[in-house]
């Protein structure tokens, strides 16, 4: 993001995870690794689809 990123939260769309970091600000231009057990049956790819990553901003958008 060219911004700061507030207030991040992580999610899987339609499953419960406990993910290593959340609720997290993002300074501009930096990145963040986390990480998350799979949901029970679900394969690396269900996953990468029902990821969603929201901030402060989406809030207002």
């Amino acid at each position: 993001a060219d911004t700061l990123a507030r207030f991040v939260e992580v999610a899987f769309d339609g499953a419960d995870a406990i993910f290593s970091d959340n609720y997290f600000d993002l300074p501009a231009g930096r990145s963040r690794t986390i990480a998350a057990p799979l949901p029970a049956g679900w394969t690396v790819e269900q996953a990468t689809q029902a990821l969603q990553v929201r901030s402060l901003y989406d809030a207002f958008a």
